[in-house]
């Protein structure tokens, strides 16, 4: 599948209904708490009951007694509009038979952002009118079994914000990119960001014959 883009591309994978309401202008954000579902329902490739926390189960506590560290924030909420992220060091992607097999979960539609600094641009200009700091960068994964890196308090240092871009390494697949708002707690659920009509910088394909074809990106 042939994609004229302008550097990396951003995907998004939902319903055609979902799809057609963002590529008209609307980008509706989750708190990141409605994620969170029991780790049996993980399969579903959209929950995460650690979901916009940390946990590390490598430390221990005196006497050697196994302990969970967890960190997350309690008086903030954090609104996320997640997406896939192929970086512009690829100019032929082909997805994982993991990928494959995972991402159409997702929906059966996909638009695909072919030009990330422009959407972000929007994204951003939106979210400033509504009186929102907009954040965005590439998902972090880590080792939930390993020790807290010093990259990872690198980035919570630089802004306690950053926690909403840290999921366990068994979502890596997903190649992640998130666009995030953090504000004071609030009982809302969502919010929505009006950048208007994408049709300009976005096309809508087929979830399954992207997946099964890869995207060959001309810049």
């Amino acid at each position: 599948m042939k994609i004229e883009a302008k550097g990396p591309i951003l995907i998004k994978m939902k319903t055609q209904k979902i799809i057609e309401s963002l590529q008209s202008g609307r980008v509706y954000m989750n708190e990141l708490g409605y994620f969170i579902k029991e780790e049996e329902q993980e399969d579903d490739e959209v929950w995460d009951r650690i979901e916009n926390q940390i946990n590390s189960s490598a430390y221990e506590a005196q006497g050697g007694i196994p302990c969970n560290f967890a960190l997350k924030q309690e008086n903030s909420s954090n609104f996320g509009f997640c997406m896939f992220y192929i970086s512009n060091e690829h100019a032929k992607f082909q997805f994982s038979d993991k990928q494959k097999e995972r991402l159409v979960r997702f929906g059966d539609t996909a638009l695909i952002i072919k030009d990330v600094g422009e959407f972000i641009r929007r994204a951003t200009n939106a979210a400033s009118k509504e009186g929102f700091e907009l954040h965005h960068r590439e998902v972090y994964y880590y080792d939930e079994k390993q020790e807290v890196t010093i990259e990872m308090m690198d980035l919570l240092t630089k802004g306690m914000y950053n926690i909403s871009f840290f999921k366990r390494e068994k979502f890596r697949h997903q190649q992640e990119y998130r666009l995030a708002v953090n504000m004071e707690k609030t009982e809302r659920d969502h919010i929505e960001l009006q950048i208007g009509d994408i049709s300009d910088i976005s096309v809508q394909v087929s979830t399954e014959q992207m997946l099964e074809e890869g995207i060959d990106i001309q810049n």
